[in-house]
């Protein structure tokens, strides 16, 4: 998936939690991809939240870019290492579910 086609996944995928109805105008990664998540698909690390998961990566994006500046392989490598999921998709997809309460 070149970065491109990553980013507009990301926005595809945030259009879709955010066209469900919820309650929510939006989604905040941290609180999607909390403490239990992680305790559910890390592979023995304790994250608190996204931003701690990404930040102890190494992964922070500088500036305004957001997550969307991370390469494709940075990101995937360091889900693949630190979590039982293989890459961005099935992290999102994860986060879909855990949001929606589908299969938790």
């Amino acid at each position: 998936m070149s970065s491109n086609d990553f980013g507009q996944f990301s926005d595809d995928i945030f259009n879709e939690l955010n066209n469900i109805p919820s309650g929510e105008e939006e989604v905040d990664l941290d609180e999607v991809m909390d403490s239990s998540f992680f305790a559910k698909y890390s592979k023995g690390q304790t994250f608190k939240n996204f931003s701690d998961w990404i930040k102890l990566g190494g992964l922070e994006p500088e500036g305004a870019s957001g997550i969307e500046a991370i390469p494709d392989e940075a990101m995937n490598e360091w889900i693949r290492r630190s979590t039982t999921l293989n890459d961005w998709r099935d992290m999102l997809d994860a986060g879909f579910r855990k949001h929606h309460s589908l299969d938790w």
